[in-house]
């Protein structure tokens, strides 16, 4: 038999609809421009894609550069060039008006001879922003790219709106749309850090003449460079300061508690009043933290203060094995670190200083001379902020006395819960840094052969993690040259995220490129995301993220970070995500829409399922194709790098990853084993719908413990840090909500033997209990008729396009069939449907003839229209949204109350009874001549099962005829 398909009623709009809103909701950055000729091909994407010399301009056309910005904002575009022939042009932006700026670069490249990881490629890398001026000529190589960076600085005072120029390439003029948000960025950075940088360098590389004017034009470059950036230099204070090597005093100290300063620009208070306060310096905002003291050399158990101190020689037993607070030297010390605070405190500096007093303890002796050091120093001094280069350390925590303000731990070594634990409960906060050990799976800014957006992911990272800075310690080292050998120690990138103002590495003459630093597309982007972070903080009401406390930021930046090592890499989505931000901040929208990033894999489409994945040589054993154990199929999978056609893979250092199959194991699940011989950790990422999943993981060797296995998914810990003797296998519940399932696996210098990993959907149902009269069969005692079962016309197979399609057995009080919706919209398409059997007292029930309570599976709980079709009346349509839950089951009674219906629109056949409307033969929403039609073609050759038995007694006689007229002179619809 044949099933009605879903007529105009269930069709008509929301699918367009959808599209209209998705389309307004997310841009389109990379794009080719309609400007483009023959001879000159134009094309632009997001700053953080890097755009080799060989890339392929895209199809898709556009017209013009869209760019988003705050006020107070620096945001980046770039434009590509590709020529048919080889020859010069000239490059020029115009003025966009009310104080808008720009710095115009090109995009250089540096030759990558070995790369960093697996995320690296060889040849010519892109990331120099050579500084150029704005008309300047330039020459292009032929079907090359030639890529511009151009970066918009929008002040404070600029109006809100639309802003429109154009760059001009070669006498093609390509229109740059700008639009500013109605709010601006804060002045004051909230991100703190300590960037290690060289003064020095600077002054030699730029031939800075003497300490006069010219001096002063570098060094206010300089720190104008860093807080543009919302950076801090390590030396925020050059070129004076408050202390030197060790701690010891820089400026005047009299050994009987008075510190002074009589050295103006080359002492302290004044440049501290410049750089801090902001007098004079970035429109009266300075650097919020800066480095007040630090220690002399990497060696933490190792005394690192002045060996003589106010006519005092030190002594061993003056430090940590001595234990003698006492002595004369460390009271005398100790007194001057007390006057420090008072020095400090009295000009109002105390709160943005910090004693970073030891780097990478690394052993017990490490931890006990920063414990009793930091112990001292909080006696003497309570308010002066320590830091410490490490991770949160239970070795020196735990000590007695011990305190630590800012924990700075290496990225790949920081743990949340420690770190969170030590902000609520011990009111210290935690940075991170980078160095080139931070490698694949964790993002890392400073690596110059990564993916540029990995610079942009920091200031997300910072929030979703409640990180309070970050550091890199240098930024500047040109000891070798980074133009021609930008590797050091196996790291691309390393020792410099700016480049010297010449490619061969030797002064320029002063002022011959206007005194512009060369940055890098690195450092750009790290700007970018630190900017981003000032967005999140104004979205959570310009309060700071704390641990344990949701934020309305919170749900942004998870879809950017969901977990240590997990990345949402699409740079389209994140740069429509941080412009729908700001028009939330600016007022544009009032709600930010949900936004996913695109599933790109066909997998990811479609309904959550169920998938099964071996972890093994693909091509060794087990050979079965497929791999079925306990009915399921398993995909097999080995140590491939995440490849977008497989939609599956592997982010970290696939150098030493081993396969191994066990005769002896217990099945073929657990006799496959991949792990990294070197204990490195890494991720796993397969795409997927979005949805709740039940997942399963198995660690283990037969006949062997390993002591210390992690596997963490979606950020839910299944394993942590435990032994598998010689199995562990844990499930848990996670959800996906960006079309992958991430997997991290592993801990640094551990083994985590891996076998197989179950993904199965949880299948979410919601419940409805309906009850519904039909209009032509109701025989006006509160039941209706059965006729079409009595006389044996009522089939056992629905004859609607819906599922469960099929009954065993039908009652005798058994009416008809129906199909019921959930809807989103009125009159949209239907999020579920099913076919259900409608009983004579108008109850609806499951197709078993008894179950009262209808399942709806793979529905989300929320509220829905609830639609009721039968083969010949006008829908009964809910007139509002039904909320649809797991337990109990909803309940919507259309018999009682005309209200119950959409609009009304139902018969009262009985007082105080009602119906759904009878007619609508075609199932189009409405009762018309379409209707009569088929009534009349059907009465010609009945079936006895016909939709123009309209009061379903298996005739079509003049009962219906009088029934359609009726309710067609009255012009009965359901229509939108």
């Amino acid at each position: 038999m044949t099933r009605i398909q879903m007529g105009m009623l269930g069709a008509l709009f929301l699918p367009a609809l959808a599209f209209e809103c998705v389309f307004a909701q997310m841009e389109t950055y990379t794009h080719k421009l309609s400007q483009s000729t023959s001879a000159l091909t134009l094309w632009t994407t997001c700053p953080s894609e890097r755009v080799f010399k060989n890339a392929t301009p895209p199809a898709q056309v556009d017209d013009r550069i869209r760019v988003y910005a705050a006020k107070n904002e620096f945001e980046p575009f770039i434009l590509v060039a590709r020529p048919a022939v080889s020859g010069p042009v000239t490059v020029s932006i115009g003025d966009f008006g009310n104080g808008i700026s720009f710095e115009l670069y090109q995009v250089k490249t540096v030759p990558i001879t070995q790369t960093s990881d697996n995320l690296g490629q060889l040849g010519d890398y892109p990331d120099p922003l050579w500084p150029i001026e704005n008309g300047q000529s330039l020459s292009l190589v032929a079907n090359e790219n030639t890529v511009w960076w151009i970066s918009l600085e929008i002040p404070s005072s600029a109006p809100a709106g639309d802003y429109q120029t154009t760059v001009t390439v070669g006498g093609i003029a390509v229109p740059v749309h700008l639009h500013v948000f109605d709010f601006a960025l804060p002045e004051e950075v909230q991100v703190k850090s300590q960037m290690n940088f060289s003064f020095q360098n600077i002054l030699s590389k730029y031939s800075v003449p003497g300490t006069g004017a010219e001096y002063w034009i570098i060094v206010d470059k300089v720190k104008q460079f860093f807080i543009d950036r919302r950076l801090t230099p390590k030396s925020a204070l050059w070129p004076g300061g408050l202390t030197s090597g060790g701690g010891a005093p820089f400026i005047d100290y009299d050994c009987a508690g008075a510190l002074s300063d009589p050295h103006g620009i080359w002492g302290f208070e004044h440049p501290a009043d410049k750089y801090l306060n902001g007098n004079g310096f970035n429109n009266g905002t300075g650097f919020p933290s800066f480095m007040a003291a630090t220690f002399q050399n990497n060696d933490a158990s190792v005394d690192q203060r002045p060996s003589a101190f106010c006519s005092v020689t030190r002594q061993a037993s003056d430090w940590y094995t001595g234990d003698n607070p006492s002595s004369a030297y460390n009271q005398s010390w100790f007194a001057y670190i007390n006057a420090l605070q008072g020095y400090l405190q009295n000009l109002g500096y105390l709160d943005k200083a910090y004693y970073y007093f030891a780097n990478e303890p690394q052993d017990q002796a490490d931890y006990d001379a920063v414990a009793w050091y930091s112990k001292q120093l909080k006696a003497a001094a309570p308010n002066f902020k320590l830091m410490v280069s490490e991770e949160p350390k239970s070795e020196i925590y735990s000590q007695p006395g011990a305190k630590i303000d800012i924990w700075l731990p290496v990225l790949h070594n920081f743990d949340p819960a420690e770190s969170n634990d030590r902000f609520l409960n011990h009111d210290e906060e935690t940075w991170i840094y980078f160095l080139r050990s931070t490698r694949p799976p964790y993002f890392n800014p400073i690596t110059l052969d990564h993916p540029g957006i990995e610079a942009k992911f920091t200031g997300w990272f910072l929030w979703k993690y409640r990180l309070r800075g970050i550091a890199y310690y240098t930024l500047n080292n040109w000891s070798q040259n980074p133009w021609t050998d930008p590797l050091y120690d196996g790291h691309n990138g390393e020792l410099f995220m700016v480049y010297p103002p010449s490619e061969d590495n030797l002064p320029i003459a002063y002022g011959s490129n206007n005194h512009r630093l060369v940055p890098s597309i690195r450092i750009e982007l790290l700007r970018d995301g630190l900017e981003d972070y000032e967005y999140l903080y104004l979205l959570a009401n310009s309060q700071q993220p704390i641990p344990g406390l949701v934020n309305d930021a919170d749900p942004q930046a998870d879809k950017i970070i969901s977990s240590l090592t997990g990345y949402t890499r699409d740079s389209e989505f994140l740069y429509n995500l941080r412009r729908l931000i700001g028009q939330k901040l600016g007022g544009e929208i009032s709600t930010i829409p949900d936004i996913e990033p695109p599933s790109a894999h066909p997998r990811a489409q479609g309904d959550p399922g169920d998938y099964y994945i071996n972890f093994q040589d693909p091509s060794g054993d087990p050979v079965a194709d497929p791999l079925i154990v306990n009915g399921n199929t398993y995909t097999k999978i080995g140590w491939n790098l995440y490849d977008d056609d497989l939609g599956y893979g592997w982010y970290g250092d696939m150098a030493h990853v081993m396969y191994r199959y066990l005769t002896s194991g217990p099945n073929e699940l657990q006799k496959s084993i991949i792990y990294d011989d070197w204990g490195r950790t890494k991720t796993f990422e397969f795409d997927l719908p979005n949805g709740d999943y039940t997942v399963t993981v198995s660690v283990g060797w037969q006949g062997r413990t390993y002591s210390r296995n992690k596997i963490v998914i979606e950020g839910v810990t299944l394993i942590d840090d435990e032994p598998s003797s010689p199995y562990l296998v844990r499930s848990a519940d996670v959800t996906i909500a960006d079309h992958k399932l991430t997997m991290n696996m592993g801990i640094f210098d551990e083994y985590t033997m891996l076998n197989y990993l179950d993904i199965e959907a949880i299948v979410p149902t919601v419940y409805c209990r309906l009850n519904l009269f039909l209009e032509g069969c109701y025989d006006g005692n509160g039941t209706m008729r059965a006729d079409l079962r009595t006389l044996g016309y009522l089939p056992l197979e629905s004859p609607f396009d819906a599922e469960p399609g099929q009954a065993s057995s039908l009652a005798a009080d058994i009416v008809d069939w129906v199909a019921v919706e959930l809807r989103n919209e009125p009159f949209g398409a239907p999020v579920t449907r099913r076919s259900a059997l409608l009983r004579s007292d108008g109850a609806i029930l499951d197709v078993d003839g008894v179950t009262r309570d209808l399942a709806f599976s793979r529905v989300q709980p929320g509220n829905y229209f609830v639609v009721v079709l039968s083969r010949n009346h006008l829908p009964a349509l809910s007139a509002i949204p039904v909320a649809l839950q797991d337990a109990p089951a909803a309940v919507w009674d259309f018999t009682s109350n005309s209200a119950a219906f959409y609009r009304a629109c139902a018969v009262s056949p009985q007082t105080g009874v009602f119906a759904a409307v009878a007619g609508d033969c075609s199932q189009d929403g409405q009762i018309n001549s379409s209707d009569y039609t088929l009534l009349y073609n059907q009465r010609r050759s009945p079936s006895g099962y016909d939709a123009g038995d309209l009061n379903l007694d298996g005739s079509i006689d003049s009962a219906d005829d009088d029934l359609w007229r009726l309710r067609a002179r009255q012009g009965r619809d359901l229509l939108p």
